[in-house]
């Protein structure tokens, strides 16, 4: 069962809360719950992830191909340490993110006990 923020109030950092329901040996039931972000924001935060990922590697082996036949390779350096600040960019983003959907995720989390009581 997936739990929401209204589309009034949703907003690009609003959680989704993931609702597992399993039936134990023992007869009781338990109740698995998974924070998460946005779909569609998830799949663009892993894309841009691969993205920097594949630029770093690319010229990785373009300045490694560059320093073995004693040619310049100041440029690739550049960009794979541009590549490093993206990801670590990238990082914050998400744990910004995180960090102003905490409160919508408080709500969905107080929704989830009036369902279940």
């Amino acid at each position: 069962m997936w739990l929401h923020i209204g589309l009034l109030q949703r907003e690009k950092h609003s959680p989704h809360l993931h609702l597992e329901i399993e039936k134990m040996e023992d007869g009781n039931t338990y109740i698995r719950g998974l924070f998460g972000p946005d779909p569609v924001l998830w799949t663009l935060f892993m894309f841009l992830h691969f993205v920097v990922g594949g630029i770093f590697v690319i010229f990785t082996v373009i300045a490694f191909s560059k320093w073995s036949l004693d040619q310049s390779y100041k440029f690739d350096l550049l960009v794979m340490f541009a590549m490093v600040n993206a990801w670590f960019l990238l990082y914050f983003i998400a744990r910004l993110n995180r960090k102003k959907g905490l409160k919508q995720a408080r709500e969905l989390e107080v929704l989830m006990e009036k369902i279940l009581e």
